[in-house]
This record gives C-alpha cells, sequence and structure tokens, in this order.
C-alpha cells in the first residue's frame, strides 16, 4: 500500500495495516475509546454514589420502591464502570494467510473472543456500502466483507473513503493469493 494511505488509515480511522510473520495484520489498537470510557466512568460512579447517598425522604415511601430504585441506580452505574473499564483496553486485529483469516478480540491481551475462516470456505470479498445510523446527518460508509457458507466476515467497516476500503481489499487479496475475479 501507498504510504500515504498507511497514514490517512493510522491518523483517521485508528487502522494499522502491516505484513509481519506471514500475516498480513490489520488491528485496532487499544485506547482508542478513551474519552468514551472516562464519560462512562463518571456516569457509572455518578449513579453508583446517588444510589447509596440518596435520603430516603427524596424517594417514594413505600420501602420497596425505594430499594428498587437503589438497586436499579447501582446496577447501571456498575455496568458503566464495567464498560469504562472495558473500553480502553481491548483491540481487534484480523490476521490473513494463505490459508486463513482470524479475528481476534483482546482485552488486556487476552483473547475475550477468535473467529477462524479457511479461505477454501470465502466465496466473495467484497465492499459493501453502508449508512449512518437514523437521527445522524447522512453519510456513506464502505466496509469489507468476506462471504461463504460461514456467513459474513467482516473486515473493515466505517471508513467513508472507498478508495481506502479498495486499497485494504487489494493487499487482503495479495496476502490471502487470491486473484482479482467477479465474485472476489
Amino acid at each position: 500500500m501507498d504510504p500515504v494511505q498507511l497514514a490517512c488509515l493510522l491518523e483517521r480511522y485508528g487502522l494499522a495495516v502491516e505484513q509481519r510473520d506471514g500475516w498480513l495484520r490489520l488491528y485496532l489498537r487499544r485506547g482508542r475509546q478513551r474519552g468514551m470510557a472516562f464519560v462512562a466512568l463518571l456516569l457509572g460512579a455518578a449513579f453508583l454514589l446517588a444510589s447509596l447517598a440518596v435520603p430516603g425522604s427524596l424517594l417514594p415511601d413505600a420501602e420497596l420502591a425505594t430499594t428498587a430504585i437503589r438497586i436499579t441506580s447501582a446496577c447501571f452505574g456498575a455496568c458503566l464502570v464495567l464498560l469504562a473499564l472495558y473500553l480502553p483496553f481491548n483491540a481487534l486485529e484480523i490476521r490473513i494467510s494463505r490459508r486463513k483469516m482470524l479475528r481476534l478480540r483482546t482485552w488486556l491481551g487476552l483473547v475475550i473472543r477468535s473467529r477462524e475462516i479457511s479461505l477454501d470456505e470465502l466465496e466473495e470479498l467484497e465492499i459493501d456500502r453502508t449508512a449512518a445510523a437514523a437521527g445522524s446527518p447522512i453519510t456513506i460508509s464502505y466496509e469489507l466483507v468476506g462471504r461463504g457458507r460461514f456467513g459474513r466476515f467482516k473486515l473493515v467497516e466505517s471508513i467513508p473513503d472507498r478508495s481506502l476500503v479498495e486499497a485494504v481489499r487489494t493487499q487482503v487479496m495479495i496476502a490471502a493469493g487470491l486473484k482479482p475475479s467477479a465474485t472476489h
């Protein structure tokens, strides 16, 4: 790939692309979501503190309702704190070789989810066009998806520059030893 494209992928979208040890590696580095984690931590701590510190006089009279409000608030706060601990330490890596594709989701270096696809099972490798979520200004983004008997295997997502996704697709095809065709 062009060094300018590599720098753009890393700087704008946090996607690093490198060739190492016979694998093409696409990975999103840890620490990308620090701002979201900080907000979740603050909100979670606020809900936890509120569940403990709110005086009973501000809550409904029934003891059961008061207890339910406190427990619900504490559970919601704890979930947000757990999210804040997960977000900045998770990473996603996709490895492509001539035999297989491997997607690894890690947290603090520990694999928490993995999926392996044999290239013999791959029927299509295509660029899909997606629209933004409802309520946001309409922007088009692209994703690189492998399809086969296994279902969908998403390699790249949410990149609005089609030429960058096409460059990644070319790199994936080269690393996998695939020849361009109507389905690849």
